[in-house]
Parts: C-alpha cells; sequence; structure tokens
C-alpha cells in the first residue's frame, strides 16, 4: 500500500476522543480495499510497539449478536404464525363438519329439487366466507399495528410492514379455508339424497 493512501485513510478516521485518549477508530473505505486497509493498520498498529493486541474487525462482524437476535425471533414468529394457520384451520373444519351435520337433510332436499352441486356448496359456504373476509381485515389490522409495536420497542430503526405482506397471509388463509371448505362440502353435496334423508 502506498504512502499516499495511508496517509488519506488517516485523514478518513473519525476522532471520537482528544489525541491521547483514543479508544475506538472507525475507518472508512471502498469494499474492496477493506482487506488492504484492516492489513495496513495492524502493521502501522505492530509497529507503536504497544502490548495490546489489535482487535480491527469489520464492521459487519460487530453485527453478529445483532443477526443472531434477528435470526431467533424470526425462528420464533414463524412456529407461532405456523402453529396458528394450523389451529385456525382445524377450527374452521370443525365449524364447517358441524355445519353440514346439522344441514345434511336440507342438503338432501335441494339435491332432490334439481338444486346443482355448486349452488349448494355456495349456500352452506357463504357464511363462511363472510367470517373469513371479517377475520382477514382485521387480523391484517391488528398484525400491522401489532408488528409495528414490537418492532418499535427492539429496534429504534426499523423497515416498515408492508401491505403486500399482509396481502399475502390473508392469501393463504384464504386458500387453505377454501379448499378444506370445498373439500368438506362438496363430499356431503354428492353423496345420494336417499341416505341424506334417512341421516338423523
Amino acid at each position: 500500500m502506498s504512502t499516499d493512501y495511508g496517509r488519506r485513510l488517516i485523514l478518513q478516521l473519525l476522532r471520537l476522543a482528544s489525541n491521547d485518549q483514543y479508544g475506538v477508530l472507525a475507518v472508512r473505505a471502498e469494499p474492496k480495499d477493506l482487506p488492504a486497509v484492516l492489513d495496513y493498520l495492524s502493521s502501522k498498529w505492530k509497529s507503536q510497539a504497544t502490548n495490546f493486541i489489535f482487535g480491527g474487525m469489520y464492521q459487519e462482524d460487530t453485527m453478529q449478536d445483532e443477526k443472531a437476535i434477528n435470526n431467533s425471533i424470526l425462528k420464533v414468529n414463524l412456529f407461532l404464525a405456523i402453529v396458528a394457520t394450523l389451529l385456525s384451520l382445524i377450527g374452521m373444519y370443525n365449524l364447517v363438519s358441524l355445519d353440514i351435520i346439522r344441514r345434511t337433510k336440507e342438503m338432501g332436499i335441494r339435491k332432490i329439487q334439481g338444486a346443482p352441486v355448486p349452488l349448494i356448496m355456495y349456500l352452506v359456504s357463504k357464511k363462511f366466507l363472510v367470517i373469513l373476509v371479517i377475520a382477514s381485515l382485521l387480523g391484517c389490522a391488528g398484525g400491522y399495528y401489532m408488528s409495528n409495536m414490537l418492532m418499535d420497542s427492539i429496534w429504534d430503526y426499523f423497515v416498515q410492514i408492508k401491505a403486500g405482506i399482509l396481502i399475502l397471509a390473508a392469501a393463504i388463509m384464504f386458500v387453505a379455508t377454501i379448499l378444506t371448505i370445498v373439500f368438506k362440502i362438496l363430499k356431503a353435496a354428492l353423496r345420494n339424497p336417499v341416505d341424506s334423508l334417512r341421516y338423523e
């Protein structure tokens, strides 16, 4: 490394204390020059005949603890999201099952009178779709504000929650719930009407 570059490097040092009280120096350099800068600082440090070991590091290395915390938070939230999704689907499946049991004879009568299967599916699933829309709206609004409150309590600066994430979460719940509803209702709607009318 040239002496001229070394002089320019010294000029870029951030003076955090008076000359006789330096504890930490932060050096800014181009990313491609970082290894050479660290080697240069290490050699200069050793030439001072100090008893202290050179402790130079990249700024990114100082963020390892924060990255580990972030990864832990991510894993916990991912686990909670999966558990919440599974519990929601189980709850919706049980609600649909109980409603179909209650309306088995009604579906048989409608089928005998000539109602097509898609119409029966729509009539049975209509209220569940309304519940799903209301739950998605409330969940997205609550998730947005609670996520921002959580992030604000941990970090001073963070990336704001974007609408795309909330829409994706609602879409996943919609698709999973609709598949659950369609599977259960279609099975009941395709049942022989005679068996439905005899159902107790």
